[in-house]
């Protein structure tokens, strides 16, 4: 090379160096609040998830619209530095909430990593085997009459067996939740008899199709007036696909519970049956435990459950209060709890609270509980909406009150609904005013950049 092309060389690699150096790249964010930064990534991917659900009727967000909602994510964004700052995220019950959170996604990644495969496959002979011990080869069309207690099914019993019709005694004698999930005929439908509750399974085998069952049958759900339709069989090949899934859900819940008892022996969880006797003789009424600290259950690593705690998450609604529990139940529930807390552990153990997924999950928990509080401490109104407003925003919006045959709904049979709507309005008015107040007070901790929306596309997929 001579010496005017090295120098032109050289003379061009300097000025390329230097654009390089003073134009650096623009930031790879849309906005940045404080420390938080709303990057291209998370903007398209909240956006996209707001086009699924609020933006139903549109394929593809323009730029007002992805201003609008860039707006939005600032404002959130606001509240919850403003709700750091007051210390909301120290509060007792979001910390618990954040918790419970917490263990269950930590819980869930052990079971996932540690304790399931990653497919389960089946052979011909296991599926049948499996069909035929669950008894999901027949098939029985009943009709039912569910009542509260067995004197009222009783009573339906012996009105049908009289001669009347389960369309005109369920809704007299069923259990509304039972009538809104089934009908309000008494007509249950066909079902595999491995799929109805254990205590209806051994009647539906021995009926004759057409009779009742001589006396009300006591399920979980409540007294059946029971009476047998008819009965087939079913074919494997005719669910093989739902019988596939109800295998893998055995087969996955029997894995879960190997791992489970195995992490039980790894950290020698301990009863200790003295603690759980004494918890038993706490008085109904008597919601803290009044002499020394007691542990329930106790496990390597200084693990432990006390009474104390038990009786706090009681206070908290979590658990039912001993005195409503026999020893078997008490036992089971505390030894429940603290095998949660060994997972977490383990999980914990082995750096699962370090994944950038649930951070990401924890963080969305605890941010939405702090915005939250904040609007029920910002967003609450004393003054209720006087006479004169409701019936001044009746007769501004008489058209929306004027029903197609020209007549005028009367002020009364909609007063209660103007009234939530200016109460609801005069909350959302404080929350604009709230926002807009942190606006001013983190504008210095604000950079916002809506212009480079532009390049990214937002289309529904």
């Amino acid at each position: 090379m001579n010496r005017y092309w090295r120098w032109r060389f050289l003379s061009l690699s300097i000025l390329l160096l230097c654009i390089a150096c003073g134009a650096p790249d623009a930031p790879h964010y849309v906005a940045r609040i404080g420390q938080n930064e709303i990057t291209v990534e998370e903007f398209e991917r909240r956006a996209q998830r707001l086009l699924r659900t609020g933006y139903r009727d549109i394929d593809t967000l323009d730029q007002q619209a992805k201003e609008k909602i860039l707006d939005g994510l600032v404002a959130q964004e606001l509240l919850i530095i403003e709700g750091l700052e007051r210390g909301f995220d120290r509060d007792s019950t979001i910390v618990e909430d954040v918790g419970r959170v917490e263990q269950k996604a930590l819980i869930d990644t052990l079971y996932a990593r540690q304790a399931l495969k990653e497919q389960y496959t089946f052979t011909r002979e296991e599926l049948e085997q499996f069909f035929k011990e669950r008894e999901y080869d027949i098939e029985v069309h009943t009709k039912q009459i569910v009542c509260a207690t067995e004197e009222e099914a009783q009573k339906a019993l012996r009105a049908l067996q009289a001669g009347g019709s389960f369309a005109d005694l369920a809704p007299e004698h069923s259990l509304l939740r039972i009538r809104q999930k089934f009908g309000h005929d008494g007509d249950i439908g066909w079902y595999k008899i491995g799929e109805m509750p254990n205590e209806l399974q051994q009647p539906v085998r021995s009926m004759e199709v057409g009779s009742f069952y001589p006396r009300p049958v006591k399920s979980h759900l409540g007294f059946h007036a029971l009476k047998l339709v008819d009965r087939r069989p079913v074919s494997l090949a005719s669910v093989r696909t739902w019988v596939e899934k109800q295998l893998k859900i055995k087969r996955r819940a029997s894995d879960k519970a190997a791992y489970v008892r195995k992490l039980r022996q790894q950290y020698a969880l301990q009863t200790h049956g003295e603690a759980i006797n004494a918890l038993l003789t706490l008085p109904p009424n008597a919601k803290y435990w009044p002499a020394e600290d007691k542990p329930l259950f106790t496990w390597k690593e200084g693990g432990q459950l006390t009474i104390r705690e038990y009786l706090a998450m009681h206070r908290r609604g979590r658990v039912k209060h001993p005195a409503s529990l026999d020893s078997i139940t008490l036992h089971k529930i505390a030894d429940n709890l603290a095998g949660h807390r060994i997972m977490k552990t383990e999980a914990c153990r082995l750096g699962y609270d370090r994944n950038p997924r649930i951070i990401e999950q924890i963080e969305r928990k605890r941010n939405g509980l702090i915005v939250k509080q904040l609007f029920a401490i910002e967003g609450k109104v004393d003054a209720e909406p006087t006479e004169e407003e409701m019936r001044a925003h009746y007769q501004k919006h008489i058209d929306k009150f004027t029903r197609a045959d020209g007549e005028i709904t009367d002020f009364e049979a909609v007063r209660g609904g103007i009234h939530r709507l200016l109460r609801q309005s005069a909350e959302n008015q404080a929350m604009d005013r709230l926002i807009e107040n942190l606006r001013e007070k983190y504008k210095d901790q604000t950079e916002i950049h809506p212009e480079r929306l532009a390049d990214i596309e937002i289309r529904r997929r």
